[in-house]
């Protein structure tokens, strides 16, 4: 947050940008109250103003980093709230991570089609059953009731050669379907045995697949993420209305 600013900031300084002491002045005036509320904070302060003054950025950034991560701690809380700040944190991650993951798949599944090929066996080949279950509280000491969610997946494992070192792998596809039908249909692809080819990143052979590309599911960890960060944007926004309303 203020570290990659004050980097930039750095930058235009040292290139003698005529617009930069306007900038430093903003900048030290956003982050000033911020750090004042963070232990040792003042001192920093005075460090970076110090060395942006004398145009020492290097210097600025080192004080500015010696009391992280307290700055993005600090204006979570200011701009949300100490709650709102907490729902940043822990609320954001498993979207973040959904998203991360996801864009992480789609780069490799479109990838995937211009990997190596190999001669593989599947070692093993069957269907699994992964059952989910939460409890809600009920109301006035009730036992609140239970979800129970039921998905399939094809598990299926496989190995090949790349220059006479073996490699296993278990990826069948970069996104599927997780429905009992879906998974008959794979593990009867690919049963114990067989002889398949593989694609692998030849940089990397421990990454492979049996069916390489994008299909209809390859973005939905994506989409995910997106839509659980979307829904937390929402809640923040209400948040951060009703905290400018009422105050801390």
């Amino acid at each position: 947050m203020f570290v990659p600013k004050l980097a930039r900031l750095g930058k235009r300084l040292a290139a003698g940008d005529r617009k930069s002491p306007r900038q430093v002045t903003e900048f030290l005036a956003d982050v000033r109250p911020i750090l004042l509320a963070a232990p040792d904070g003042e001192g920093a302060y005075d460090d970076i103003e110090r060395a942006l003054r004398e145009k020492r950025p290097d210097d600025a950034v080192a004080a500015l980093t010696r009391v992280a991560p307290w700055p993005l701690l600090a204006w979570l809380r200011h701009h949300f709230g100490l709650i709102g700040g907490l729902i940043v944190l822990i609320g954001g991650a498993p979207g973040l991570f959904c998203l991360i993951a996801g864009i992480d798949r789609m780069t490799a599944a479109a990838a995937s089609t211009t990997w190596s090929t190999a001669r593989g066996r599947i070692i093993s080949s069957s269907v699994e059953c992964r059952v989910s279950t939460t409890s809600s509280a009920g109301s006035r000491g009730s036992s609140g009731r239970s979800h129970t969610a039921v998905w399939y997946i094809a598990a299926v494992s496989y190995s090949f050669d790349v220059h006479g070192r073996r490699f296993d792998g278990d990826r069948v596809a970069f996104g599927a379907r997780l429905s009992e039908p879906a998974a008959r249909a794979t593990v009867a692809r690919y049963p114990a045995g067989a002889e398949v080819a593989v694609r692998f990143d030849p940089r990397d052979p421990t990454r492979s697949v049996l069916e390489p590309g994008r299909n209809e599911h390859t973005a939905t960890l994506f989409f995910g993420g997106l839509a659980w960060l979307a829904i937390l944007g929402v809640t923040l926004g209400g948040m951060r209305y009703w905290y400018l309303r009422h105050g801390s």
